[in-house]
Formats: C-alpha cells, sequence, structure tokens
C-alpha cells in the first residue's frame, strides 16, 4: 500500500520529500453551550497507509467538550465514518484520525464531522494544526479556517437572538382594538435567577400601546420563567407568568 517512491533506497517518509496535509475546518454555532459539529475536510498528496498504521492529529480545538476515549465521527454524508476511526484527548484537545481498514486515496479530500460542546464562555476562533506519524509522517501545518461565524470554536458572548414581534389577531389591526403580542427571542447563554438580584428581559418601542404601569399577565412557551418582581424573592415567593408595563 505504500508509495511507489518509497522503493528508492534511503528513502525517509516525511523528510527527503515535502509531502503534504492541507486542511480546512468550519463548525455548525457559536453559540455557547451547546453541541456544535465541527466539519474538517483534508487532504494529501500522498496515501495515509493502513498498515503500517498512519495516525492524523489535528490539534488546538480550543475550550471544546468532549469525552475522552472513541469518539463517533461521521463523512459528507453523515454517516459513519468509512476511512477512518477516531478519539478524543481532553489534555491536548486534539482528535487522533486512525487509517483504517484501507490506504486513503492520494489527491481525495476527506470530510470528517465530529460534535463537541462549546465553551459556556465568549472566545475568538480556534487555531487547528494538523499532521501525521507512524506509517506516513507529513510534518505540522495549519488548518485554514472558515470566516465569520463558521469559524471553528468562535463562540459568541451572551445576547438574545432570533428577535421578533408580531401580534396574535391580524383581525384586529383596528383603532381601540384589543390586542395580543407575541415577542420572540433566544438566549444565547444561561439567564440564571438568583435570590436578592434582577434579572430582566426588557422591550421597549411599543409606542402607542394603551395600559396602564403595573403588573401584567404574560404567557411563555417555557411556563413560570417570568415574574412581575422587581427582584427574585425565595422567601414569599413572586407570583409566575406575570411582568411589569411602565408607561412612561
Amino acid at each position: 500500500g505504500a508509495p511507489d517512491v518509497e522503493s528508492q533506497p534511503l528513502q525517509i517518509r516525511g523528510l527527503s520529500k515535502a509531502w503534504s496535509l492541507v486542511a480546512s475546518a468550519s463548525q455548525s454555532t457559536s453559540l455557547p453551550a451547546v453541541a456544535n459539529t465541527i466539519r474538517l475536510v483534508f487532504m494529501s498528496d500522498v496515501p495515509l497507509t493502513a498498515n503500517p498504521v498512519t495516525l492524523v492529529y489535528v490539534t488546538g480545538f480550543s475550550g471544546a467538550l468532549a469525552t475522552d476515549g472513541a469518539l463517533a465521527i461521521q463523512d459528507e454524508n453523515n454517516q459513519p465514518h468509512g476511512a477512518f476511526t477516531a478519539s478524543w484527548r481532553s489534555s491536548l484537545r486534539q482528535l487522533v484520525l486512525t487509517v483504517t481498514p484501507q490506504d486513503t486515496a492520494p489527491g481525495r479530500n476527506y470530510t470528517v464531522q465530529l460534535t463537541v460542546t462549546n465553551p459556556s464562555v465568549p472566545q475568538g476562533s480556534a487555531s487547528l494544526t494538523i499532521e501525521s506519524s507512524g506509517g506516513v509522517v507529513i510534518q505540522r501545518s495549519a488548518v485554514a479556517s472558515a470566516a465569520g461565524a463558521s469559524a471553528p470554536l468562535l463562540v459568541d458572548g451572551p445576547r438574545l437572538a432570533g428577535l421578533s414581534i408580531r401580534r396574535s389577531n391580524s383581525n384586529k389591526a383596528y383603532p381601540g382594538a384589543q390586542d395580543f403580542l407575541v415577542f420572540t427571542f433566544m438566549p444565547t447563554a444561561r439567564l440564571v435567577p438568583q435570590a436578592g438580584q434582577r434579572l430582566s428581559v426588557v422591550l421597549t418601542g411599543l409606542v402607542g400601546m394603551v395600559q396602564a404601569s403595573g403588573t401584567i399577565n404574560v404567557t411563555s412557551s417555557v411556563p413560570n420563567v417570568f415574574t412581575a418582581c422587581n427582584v427574585l424573592n425565595t422567601s414569599s415567593g413572586c407570583p409566575a407568568n406575570t411582568g411589569r408595563w411602565d408607561a412612561l
């Protein structure tokens, strides 16, 4: 399975010829503390041998969380990979790919998809490197990164995403009609209430609404998460499914 050039006298893998691994990486989401699919595409200009076994190391997954040991990976069709098996090393933030059951094809792009958990705090994208050892030795090189939010392990800071607002009944779009507004949002970080503290989602700019200041009833897709209390009071309790309206 080794390339013909290896039959030459004193040929040393990876040293007497500058073999290369060319790779790029992207991600499925930049949200913090959620599952993230990293997509790695790479090729080598020589076959990576299964016997003797070649190991491909991708290092630099800063902040990524996964369980040590065997790691499930998929190909470009989201099927279990047929060219490599994988393992994860948490201490090094490293993916190790084992070439099996047969040599890879030179010049062919191989796609490897793995799922990790993003860190819970914002960070810049990772600087990944790729190299191989064992059957075929190829020196370390940088992995090209996708742009923008697709850059691997780029994690956004906390924000409210997916913002939208609409009326529940378009037939009530006339003066003086009672209406019900639907506000949609998705926090990119956990909103954790603490006793004696205030954690609020504030919606402003509802010009023209006629509503007296005070407590109002609200409903939510997840019940019992909003209250009209200025601060969370765990001793006397706070009425659930309520909010505060300020008419200004």
